[in-house]
């Protein structure tokens, strides 16, 4: 299965990588980088990869920028409505890119919580609609239409008693138009620690994508970067199961955090293979 983010990728890849009125016209924020030190997270590295924020006055991220060593490959700009907290749209451009390769918007709940996005690209349009209801399950459904097909995904996210994520239900299709049960991931323990992650401006419309859970919502090519901008706590241990209730792949997370309680490594590993994946998080 694939689907990219700004679309998303692909469902097995991902368990690799895992653990990122409305339309009114808005100019892009001025980027006023700081000269003092704070707790705002400046950069998240894997290996040769490394994802920059830069942030605005009022500490809203105003862009991401994705590096492979030490060459940009992507960045995305978000535009926000007056000083409210939550990005109404995300442009994605190539390095020499002047318009973006792809745009897309967002509507959120009363709860600011968001329900709905949708992104454009040059071969395809992809129309994300978030269901809240009842309390305890998030239904996200997701629509990819392409040049010559559609593609469906359907991820059913129950929650547990502390708000984290429980276990997830996936079923996709492509072409056909009825979806298949394609299988769960199920999240069995959490670190203690708040998720400072969710404090991040654009940790609401990057929450999660249909059929990816934790990948990068920011960049088409960013499969190497996961981070989880939903759970209250950061997950430790998790599963993906089979359709036939098997076990695909097992992993654990192991962090170490900073005085300010804030994640500065994450240690990815695969008790199964064995094989591990490490990554810093940089502060202002």
């Amino acid at each position: 299965m694939k689907i990219k983010a700004c679309q998303s990728s692909n469902l097995m890849f991902a368990l690799a990588l895992i653990g990122i009125s409305i339309l009114m016209g808005c100019s892009k924020n001025n980027i006023q980088q700081r000269t003092t030190a704070t707790s705002l997270l400046d950069t998240v590295v894997y290996g040769n990869y490394k994802l920059n924020y830069l942030y605005d006055s009022r500490d809203r991220v105003v862009e991401e920028r994705y590096f492979f060593k030490d060459t940009i490959q992507e960045r995305c700009v978000y535009f926000y409505n007056g000083n409210d907290s939550f990005p109404y749209k995300r442009d994605q451009y190539r390095p020499t890119s002047t318009s973006p390769i792809a745009s897309s918007f967002f509507i959120y709940n009363g709860a600011r919580q968001k329900i709905y996005d949708s992104t454009i690209t040059s071969t395809t349009r992809l129309i994300t609609d978030i269901n809240r209801n009842p309390v305890g399950v998030i239904v996200v459904s997701q629509k990819a239409y392409r040049t010559a097909w559609i593609e469906l995904v359907k991820d059913s996210i129950f929650l547990n008693g502390t708000g984290n994520i429980d276990k997830i239900r996936t079923y996709y299709d492509m072409r056909t138009g009825v979806l298949k049960y394609n299988g769960e991931f199920k999240y069995t323990q959490y670190d203690s620690h708040a998720n400072t992650l969710k404090t991040l401006s654009i940790a609401a419309c990057n929450f999660y994508i249909a059929g990816n859970p934790y990948g990068l919502a920011s960049f088409q090519n960013a499969s190497t970067l996961s981070l989880d901008f939903y759970n209250n706590n950061f997950l430790t241990v998790a599963a993906f199961y089979k359709t036939d209730g098997t076990v695909f792949s097992n992993w654990q997370n192991a962090f170490t955090f900073n005085a300010n309680n804030q994640p500065v490594s994450q240690i990815l590993s695969y008790p199964s293979v064995p094989s591990s994946y490490t990554y810093q998080f940089v502060y202002k």
